[in-house]
This record gives C-alpha cells, sequence and structure tokens, in this order.
C-alpha cells in the first residue's frame, strides 16, 4: 500500500471513531418488564397471608400500631387507605383488643382486627404488587378485573345411549352375499352392529351452553348477588367457547378462584 493510500485511510478511521457514541452504537434496549418482579412479590404477600404468627395479645392497642406490628412480624408492606377509612369513619387510633393463640395465619388475624375496628364487612384488604392493600369493602368492589375461567370439565355430560347397537353375525354374513359375475344388484352391504344413531353436533352444543347457562345463574345468585349487574350491580359474566369471561371486583374472582 502506498504512503498516500495510508494516510487516507488513516484519515478515514480517525474521522469514523471521533463521530458521537450515540451514531457509532445503538440506543440501549428499554428496560425489561418487571411483570415477574411484581409476580414474585404478590407470591411472597400471598405465602406471608398464609404464615403462622406467634400468640398474639393486643389490649386496647391503636389500629395503626395493630398494623405496623403484624407489617414487622411478617416482614410485609402494608398500605392503609386514609380516604376510605375516613369516608367508613374509622380512625386510624380505634383501639384493637385480641387475643389469639399461636399458629393463626396472618390472613385470619388481619381480617379479626378489620371486623373489630369498623364491623363485618366494611373493611378489607387485598394484595397488589407485593403489597397488603386495607380499604373499605365499597371502595374495593367498584374497581372491576377480567379474569377467564375454563369450565370444559363442568360442561361434560355422559350420553345416555337408548338405542344401543347390537351385534349380528346373520346380518354380517347377509351382507357378504352378492348377485353371481361380481355384477351389481347384490344386497346391500350391513355391518356386525345394528341400530347404530349418531350424535348431533348441534344438540351437543345446545346442550353445553344450557349446561353454561345453569353454572352463570348459580355463580350470580350465590356469589355476591347485589354485585351482579343482572341483579342491578355491575359486574358481568358470560360463556364464550367453554370458558367463563367475569369481569367483577377482587371479592368476587376471590371466591370463584376459592371454590
Amino acid at each position: 500500500m502506498s504512503r498516500v493510500a495510508k494516510v487516507a485511510l488513516s484519515a478515514a478511521l480517525f474521522s469514523f471513531l471521533a463521530q458521537p457514541v450515540s451514531l457509532i452504537f445503538a440506543d440501549p434496549p428499554a428496560p425489561a418488564s418487571d411483570s415477574k418482579a411484581v409476580s414474585r412479590g404478590n407470591n411472597g404477600v400471598r405465602r406471608a397471608l398464609n404464615h403462622p404468627l406467634p400468640a398474639i395479645k393486643f389490649d386496647a392497642t391503636p389500629m395503626s400500631d395493630v398494623i405496623d406490628f403484624l407489617a414487622d412480624a411478617t416482614t410485609s408492606n402494608f398500605s392503609v387507605v386514609g380516604v376510605s377509612l375516613d369516608a367508613a369513619h374509622v380512625a386510624k387510633d380505634t383501639p384493637i383488643t385480641l387475643r389469639m393463640s399461636s399458629e393463626v395465619q396472618l390472613r385470619k388475624v388481619l381480617a379479626r382486627v378489620l371486623d373489630q375496628a369498623a364491623g363485618a364487612g366494611v373493611l378489607t384488604f387485598y394484595t397488589d404488587e407485593g403489597v397488603i392493600e386495607i380499604t373499605t369493602q365499597e371502595a374495593s368492589d367498584k374497581v372491576l378485573y377480567s379474569r377467564i375461567y375454563p369450565i370444559q370439565d363442568l360442561l361434560f355430560q355422559p350420553q345416555d345411549f337408548t338405542n344401543a347397537p347390537s351385534l349380528s353375525l346373520q346380518n354380517a354374513g347377509q351382507g357378504q352375499t352378492g348377485g353371481g359375475g361380481g355384477g351389481g344388484g347384490g344386497q346391500s352391504q350391513q355391518g356386525l352392529f345394528t341400530n347404530t344413531t349418531t350424535t348431533n353436533n348441534t344438540d351437543q352444543k345446545n346442550s353445553q351452553t344450557d349446561r353454561a347457562n345453569e353454572i352463570i345463574k348459580l355463580i350470580t345468585d350465590t356469589v355476591k348477588p347485589e354485585l351482579w349487574q343482572v341483579n342491578g350491580g355491575t359486574a358481568t359474566i358470560s360463556f364464550f367457547r367453554g370458558n367463563l369471561i367475569v369481569n367483577a371486583p377482587r371479592s368476587i374472582h376471590e371466591q370463584l378462584e376459592s371454590e
């Protein structure tokens, strides 16, 4: 390579390397979704809710101190929605008196504390992104979540065969006789089984739909009936291809998932 060529190549290389870094390297990749981290956090909180606590003894202890104790004992994150508590006329210093032996799960203790603070069914708790949220049942039921529940197993119904096939060797033998010479005109072929019937696919689909409608009615009549749209609420439920599509508050999903 001539001296002139080497100088030209060096100049080109120097010019390339002198460009801003943003032009040489691609932009850094966007941060990965933290959905897995959120899922791990929720799983940890659920385990904490099922974890047995030591013996509990509260004597007119302020509710806020009780929550702090439960948070420290289980290393869990708690969040109390103050606006909701104010609306329910529940003060954070509401005295709690509770005594429970060991081996009682956190969820049971927390439910007793909230019932004592405001009365049964007024306050509730749920897990959200690794945090135990405490709010009113009314506020919680205003937020709807959509989930899909497969119910194919519940739709299966064994059929009753009233015209079961029977074995007939005579018909099979007759079916094999025919006209001589291999020409047409022989007797029609008959199989070993007679009185056979086929299932109508349309009837089968209709029966599944009917069964699904029965399940839907059972749910809307027994699981928080007042929250369903058919009863004047906002929650909805529908059947589609072997699945129930439910748009409802957490309290409904919790009951459906526990079944």
